[in-house]
């Protein structure tokens, strides 16, 4: 049995967080060029897996290429895993980032068995703290 897996975000590096029960959520930055070491243990825990289905949650404020590169990996990994029958990803982008969502088309189209679903933010400027609101 796998346990949970939390990496706290840094100024380059996502926050992560795999539960042995099937949740994944990534949420930051991804603007550091060497990012093979930070996915290695995603990936280890992606093939060791042992639940039948899997919600991701993808919040990125940025992602350079070669963090779509390892992403893209990473949830081929998920894709592999064959213990994993249902997998649904949330991949959410600014309502302005029009790359963003791009970017989370091709991730669409390069994934089989994946059901992706795109969730609009828009910045709400009554809120104080800037925080975001969540369209469907």
């Amino acid at each position: 049995m796998i346990e949970d897996l939390h990496i706290k975000a840094t100024k380059t590096h996502p926050e992560i967080f795999f539960s042995e029960e099937g949740e994944l959520r990534i949420s930051g930055r991804m603007i550091n060029d060497d990012l093979i070491d930070f996915f290695r243990p995603l990936i280890r825990w992606a093939e060791k897996a042992k639940c039948e289905s899997i919600y991701i949650d993808i919040d990125l404020e940025y992602i350079n290429t070669s963090g779509i590169f390892l992403l893209v990996k990473l949830l081929n990994t998920i894709e592999a895993n064959t213990y994993i029958k249902q997998i649904i990803i949330n991949w959410q982008f600014d309502e302005d980032d029009e790359e963003h969502y791009d970017t989370g088309c091709l991730l669409k189209d390069s994934l089989k068995r994946s059901d992706i679903s795109f969730q609009s933010k828009i910045c709400c400027d009554c809120l104080s703290d800037e925080k975001y609101l969540l369209l469907k």
